[in-house]
């Protein structure tokens, strides 16, 4: 009986996060066009991690783009900084983002861990034609997760938003 208890607390407390990390999620992607800082994530908009990063979008076409990840500093880096496959695409819709329409819901990713090496870069080819189409002209965000990674169970996530044009 105990460990029932037990159980059904802990998926009580599973339940009670995932909709505090959902409703933070919303409240975040509704920001005006303006009002969204270069980079934004699943922690408060005032404590964006130091961790050094910079991004460069290269080679933008309506099908994809190259995503230079530069790391140089970094005052709050406590470990290696990896990134994986996955992404999201958001376009301004009027004052808002909005998520990009998909073109099928059944998207599978890699789990694979890339290491943006310290002082140096990683870059990545992104080819989105299979999961968004051909993006129209116009304003998006990228939106990619990166973990500070210490060692097993011990790391920090924040998800960084990168501006770039489809002309």
């Amino acid at each position: 009986m105990k460990k029932l208890f037990i159980l059904c607390l802990a998926l009580g407390m599973l339940l009670t996060l995932a909709g505090c990390y959902r409703a933070k999620m919303l409240d975040r992607d509704a920001l005006p066009p303006e009002e969204v800082p270069p980079t934004c994530g699943e922690v408060d908009a005032e404590h964006v991690p130091q961790w050094g990063l910079t991004f460069e979008t290269k080679d933008v076409t309506a099908e994809g783009m190259t995503l230079v990840i530069r790391q140089e500093g970094g005052v709050e880096l406590t470990g290696e900084i990896n990134t994986g496959d996955p992404y999201g695409i958001k376009m301004r819709d009027g004052d808002t983002w909005v998520d990009a329409p998909l073109l099928r819901e059944d998207i599978a990713w890699n789990t694979v861990a890339y290491l943006v090496p310290t002082g140096g870069e990683l870059e990545q080819n992104l080819d989105w034609s299979w999961m968004y189409g051909e993006l129209e002209a116009g304003e998006y965000l990228l939106v990619k997760s990166f973990m500070d990674f210490r060692a097993t169970g011990d790391y920090d996530t924040f998800t960084f938003s990168v501006p770039f044009t489809v002309e």
